[in-house]
């Protein structure tokens, strides 16, 4: 078999060309840009994430010594790319954007914006777009990418108030046992937290929230609105293409990093396995018999 996959320098694509190629299958890897990493590259650069890059060191250094793997940077695809290509599976591992409507884990329908806005996403940090003194971060993620961009910016000298709907910064990361030490460093360098606030109306330079338990009103004034709340799949490839494809890891669900190597890796050992022989194994404990001793 030869795989094919646009952008799939990502923890997806790099797991599932590591899984194929141990399975013995010829894999062509192509990435977009010059490097491998996809959201690696831009989530390890946060304060305190640096080590999240060895999910791409590890993976590239295992590939570099496959024979049966080609990898080819600097390659963006389109759909008639990948036909001439003519692979028997095509996999798609084009990852996915921060969504500007606003929709995140309370929020489910878009906001009323003022075209006007200064709205940004993490997207446009990452880019590196020139940011105003003052920043507004409202989360309605909940695990790690609002407040490592709260720290990033308090730490290049920016004022930053923190809304969330929930009652503490990152909430999600209380899984990991990271909440508390996330919430007394942003406190202890100054941000300005305001909690169980949902976002209502975005107006030309303020918001309108409301306590997620009273719903009385709040109006807070921003330079920079930096919205983090959900993320959308970039899938517009696999739509255009008009031969069988899979998706894996945030193209098919925008998930966490472990999520999407999961997903890179369930491909790799499903494909092309009968499916009444993929049986979910699970862990018991073996009872044992008590030795008899003789006569």
């Amino acid at each position: 078999m030869t795989a094919c996959s646009l952008s799939a320098g990502g923890p997806a694509g790099l797991e599932a060309a590591v899984a194929l190629g141990r399975r013995g299958h010829q894999v062509t890897l192509a990435e977009a840009s010059g490097e491998l990493g996809g959201r690696l590259l831009r989530e390890s650069t946060l304060p305190g994430l640096q080590n999240w890059i060895r999910v791409r060191d590890h993976r590239s250094r295992v590939l570099s010594q496959m024979e049966n793997v080609a990898i080819f940077l600097d390659s963006p695809l389109d759909g008639t790319d990948i036909v001439e290509f003519g692979a028997d599976a095509v996999v798609i591992a084009s990852g996915s954007r921060w969504r500007r409507d606003g929709l995140g884990a309370n929020r489910r329908h878009p906001l009323e914006i003022e075209p006007r806005a200064r709205l940004l996403t993490p997207d446009d940090i990452f880019a590196g777009i020139e940011l105003s003194d003052h920043v507004v971060i409202y989360d309605d993620e909940h695990y790690m990418m609002g407040g490592a961009l709260a720290e990033k910016l308090l730490l290049a000298g920016h004022g930053v108030t923190y809304i969330t709907p929930e009652t503490t910064i990152s909430s999600w990361t209380a899984m990991t046992d990271e909440q508390a030490f996330i919430q007394q460093r942003l406190l202890s360098l100054g941000i300005d937290a305001i909690f169980t606030q949902q976002i209502e109306i975005i107006e030309a330079s303020h918001i309108v929230t409301s306590c997620v338990y009273s719903g009385s009103p709040l109006r807070t004034e921003f330079g920079d609105l930096l919205l983090v709340t959900g993320r959308e799949s970039e899938d517009h490839l696999f739509r255009q293409l008009d031969i069988p494809a899979s998706r894996i890891g945030d193209c098919l669900v925008p998930a966490s990093i472990a999520d999407a190597v999961y997903s890179g890796h369930r491909f790799a050992r499903e494909y092309g396995e009968n499916p009444q022989n993929l049986i979910p194994r699970r862990e018991r404990a073996i009872l044992q018999r008590p030795v008899q001793q003789p006569g």
